[in-house]
């Protein structure tokens, strides 16, 4: 070969991702001497993204309080594809870690367990275990990803892992399977075991990587799942943040039909409030994890040592929980957050339009303002703002109203008649920027001010 021959480089992905990426060009905004447009597709998007999460709250019944959940990951070949930067399979790692710790901290009653399909079988990563850390450790050291998937054996295993003793009949079963490929290798019919997970009442919902599949389809519909398909990695993460929330299992929507016609099905759960002993000079082994603890809790049933709280005691099977996991679970079940509305919305007339115009003659030109006097009075009072009523519409006719964000204390600058990006919590009437909002009523689930 000639020193003028040289090999023709491979051009790796990453290298032309910026250019074929036309959609999220910046454009200058010259009348403005900024990114105008990057502004306002950035704000479009976090009101698409607001708007999405009320939706999904408003439509999901949040009734389940002790869940157990069996997630079933598709480790096969497929998982090493490039899609996902660096791939599907480190990607999944990561984000099932942080859903892991979300899990426990928003379900702290509940239980979690993973199931891993390669190589045309399926093997039971960890068991139902209330610990994070064991967890992400087994799922974080897992290698191998060969071979096809089976759905239908990683579904037997979570089906026969539900049947047994130390899952209770009171608990809501819950399977979330996530799917990489497009190909899968059964022994069997795998329709008989969605009807068998129906007749078991295990809801199954499904988070696809790839496509469409009708299989996996088909499988949310006969379990009152849901079936999502990931259109990015950032929407991946999403859909399994809505994951986190408790859906109505299918035993609640046949007691439903059942209490309209008269009948009771209440059950009452035995728990138990542990007391927590600190300080000891010898150390106790726990019953749990089997290891020397100078800090444990004692079982008030049968006053065997536990290290961890929520769990059910090994020696008389009592559920042992603390009063803030407790109320940690209900919190958002009994009465859930409401959305948030805007505050162009939120001061709009109801009936009859108020138009409050300008007594004083210090503008030239006083613009009347459609607006309802009573709500603009109770965030004047409840937001401690100095201004009178007829100084604030001065104020917003000058273009100057100015709010903070009572959740990270941004400054909020903008005119109540075209301001789209401050809301209004109904309860307190406090002031919330968007990105404030969206963390609230995805991960909070309760308004931090009325909590106060």
């Amino acid at each position: 070969m000639s020193k003028q021959e040289k090999p023709a480089q491979t051009q790796h992905t990453w290298t032309g991702d910026y250019k074929a990426r036309t959609w999220a060009k910046l454009a200058d905004d010259s009348t403005q001497g900024g990114l105008g447009d990057l502004q306002q597709s950035l704000t479009d998007k976090k009101l698409t993204k607001k708007l999405a999460i009320d939706t999904f709250n408003a439509s999901v019944k949040r009734k389940s309080l002790i869940r157990y959940l069996t997630v079933i990951v598709d480790f096969s070949s497929a998982a090493r594809r490039q899609e996902m930067r660096p791939n599907r399979a480190i990607v999944i790692k990561s984000y099932l870690a942080e859903f892991i710790r979300d899990f426990f901290d928003i379900n702290p009653l509940s239980q979690i367990s993973f199931i891993v399909t390669y190589k045309e079988k399926a093997v039971l990563l960890t068991d139902f275990a209330d610990s994070p850390i064991e967890h992400i450790n087994k799922l974080l050291q897992f290698q191998d990803f060969e071979g096809n998937a089976s759905l239908q054996n990683a579904l037997d295993i979570a089906v026969e892992n539900f049947s047994h003793p130390t899952v209770p009949t009171y608990a809501h079963k819950e399977v979330l399977v996530i799917f990489s490929s497009i190909t899968n290798c059964d022994p069997g019919n795998i329709f008989d075991t969605f009807a068998q997970m129906y007749k078991q009442k295990i809801q199954g919902s499904v988070i696809s990587l790839s496509a469409a599949i009708y299989m996996l389809q088909k499988l949310a519909d006969t379990t009152r799942g849901e079936f999502m398909l990931s259109k990015s990695q950032q929407h991946f993460q999403e859909l399994l943040k809505r994951c986190l929330i408790p859906r109505e299992s299918i035993k609640m929507q046949q007691l439903q039909g059942q209490q309209q016609e008269g009948v009771s099905n209440a059950q009452l759960i035995k728990m138990g409030f542990p007391e927590r002993v600190a300080g000891e000079k010898i150390p106790v082994y726990c019953m749990c994890h089997n290891e020397s603890k100078f800090f444990y809790y004692r079982c008030p049933n049968c006053q065997a040592p536990q290290c961890e709280l929520s769990a059910a005691c090994k020696i008389c099977k009592v559920l042992l929980v603390s009063a803030v996991h407790l109320a940690r679970t209900t919190q958002s079940r009994e009465d859930p957050l409401l959305a948030f509305e805007g505050i162009k919305d939120y001061l709009k007339p109801e009936d009859q339009p108020a138009v409050i115009e300008e007594e004083t003659s210090s503008l030239a030109d006083p613009i009347p303002l459609q607006v309802n006097p009573s709500r603009l009075e109770s965030l004047v009072k409840e937001n401690n703002w100095s201004t009178s009523l007829v100084g604030l519409i001065r104020q917003q006719q000058a273009d100057q109203l100015r709010f903070n964000c009572s959740g990270c204390d941004k400054l909020l600058q903008s005119h109540i008649a075209e301001v789209n990006d401050i809301v209004v919590c109904g309860g307190c009437k406090k002031l919330y920027c968007l990105d404030c909002d969206i963390f609230i009523h995805e991960t909070l689930l309760s308004c931090p001010t009325c909590v106060k």
